[in-house]
């Protein structure tokens, strides 16, 4: 399967299409419907905008790109990363206990340019725990 969201979002996209070939629907469904907001964020100002400014959250890569391609605006790329953190806080196996604290962090400095920085350490701290 060729997919944008299984760039930014491995393991549900993975989950999801092994449990549908399985013909588990319920849990493809569940994956299905964890996904779904996010991906209509990455095409919402356009594709590979989203996808490049999901990757740059999650510190995988820039978010550069060559005319005339540009990229997401500073409002997308602020839901993108609320929407990444959500897909992460509800993937089982995640630290939910330390989720408050650092969401409430995030929601009371969305507005100033330090929340690429704050998301990227946050989903490194979440990944590596």
């Amino acid at each position: 399967v060729i997919s944008v969201v299984a760039n930014s979002q491995p393991k549900l996209f993975s989950e999801m299409v092994n449990a549908s070939r399985k013909g588990d629907l319920e849990l493809a469904k569940k994956r299905h419907y964890q996904l779904i907001d996010f991906i209509n964020l990455l095409f919402q100002e356009g594709n590979p905008g989203g996808v490049k400014a999901a990757l740059k959250i999650q510190a995988v890569c820039g978010d550069s790109m060559r005319l005339p391609l540009v990229c997401v605006s500073e409002n997308l790329e602020n839901q993108l990363g609320l929407a990444t953190i959500e897909i992460i806080v509800v993937t089982p196996n995640t630290v939910e206990c330390q989720f408050s604290w650092h969401y409430f962090v995030l929601v009371q400095t969305k507005q100033t340019k330090q929340i690429s920085f704050l998301f990227s350490e946050f989903l490194r701290f979440l990944i590596q725990n």
